[in-house]
């Protein structure tokens, strides 16, 4: 089983949400067995491009590229890879 959420409310068709958190739960144990948090942006990095500046280094949170729609593909994607091959869930 699998749900993705996002940090601004939606009217249903409107995905346009910079950050967003998926789960990969498991049929029979009904306990979460992989998590992804998704993110657009970085505060750091982007005021550092309006600085025109390198960014202080830092952690940074964006790790999606591309529309908002299109993240709950990666996650799950993601999720599932990193489950098969670190985990050994078949």
């Amino acid at each position: 089983m699998y749900d993705m959420g996002w940090n601004k409310r939606s009217s249903g068709n409107k995905y346009d949400s910079v950050s967003g958190h998926g789960f990969l739960v498991g049929g029979n144990s009904k306990k979460i067995l992989n998590y992804r948090c998704m993110s657009k942006n970085c505060k750091k990095c982007s005021l550092a491009k309006l600085t025109k500046m390198e960014p202080i280094p830092h952690e940074c949170p964006q790790n999606h590229s591309g529309s908002s729609k299109s993240m709950e593909c990666e996650a799950i994607w993601l999720m599932v890879k990193d489950s098969f091959y670190n985990h050994g869930f078949t």
